[in-house]
């Protein structure tokens, strides 16, 4: 919720685009499709045109995904989903571990990165200027 509000805070204060939480929809893939609902999704403002009409999943990937991982989720779902989201080319993805106090940070097209409470989310070209330290969501 910490990491939502200040993505969200910040994102709207720039501009920059829109979020979606739990329920937010994304088709993937089509025939057969593949819908996902990250925790947090981020779309950026360039794309709002694809937003759908009503009711519907947004019918692409997002820029950013935020995944918490809980204590019980299996490693191999999450490993299909990591999986599927670089298939599709999903820019930035987040996993964060509230119980190892880390982050993944997953790319389209690069290696994974692990990092550390010391360490800090950076928002990169998806969302400009956005950056926050793991221990601030951590520390409570």
């Amino acid at each position: 919720m910490r990491l939502g509000i200040t993505l969200g805070s910040f994102a709207f204060d720039h501009g920059l685009g829109f979020l979606t939480g739990a329920d937010g929809g994304y088709r993937l893939e089509h025939d057969p499709d593949s819908v996902v609902a990250p925790d947090l999704g981020f779309v950026r403002i360039e794309r709002r045109n694809l937003r759908p009409q009503g009711r519907g999943f947004f019918p692409a990937y997002p820029d950013l995904a935020v995944e918490t991982i809980s204590a019980t989720d299996e490693r191999a779902d999450i490993r299909r989903k990591m999986d599927l989201y670089e298939r599709v080319g999903v820019p930035l993805v987040w996993w964060i571990d509230p119980i190892r106090r880390t982050a993944t940070v997953q790319r389209a097209g690069r290696p994974v990165q692990r990092l550390v409470e010391s360490d800090s989310l950076d928002g990169e070209d998806i969302i400009p200027g956005f950056s926050i330290q793991l221990a601030a969501l951590f520390n409570f």
